[in-house]
């Protein structure tokens, strides 16, 4: 749950504006970010969960 709400934080940011913003490489931020949506998609959502 705390990942997905980082990650919301960015919503709305290039991946070159969250690179620069962060202090990393844009090639390595869209890959961050892949990663991340991938372990998210994972997750249970809040109704899965709470059955």
């Amino acid at each position: 749950m705390a990942a997905r709400t980082k990650a919301e934080g960015w919503e709305g940011f290039s991946t070159k504006e969250a690179a620069r913003a962060l202090g990393i490489a844009q090639g390595t931020a869209k890959s961050t970010l892949h990663r991340a949506l991938e372990i998210l998609r994972q997750e249970p959502t809040p109704s899965e969960a709470a059955a």
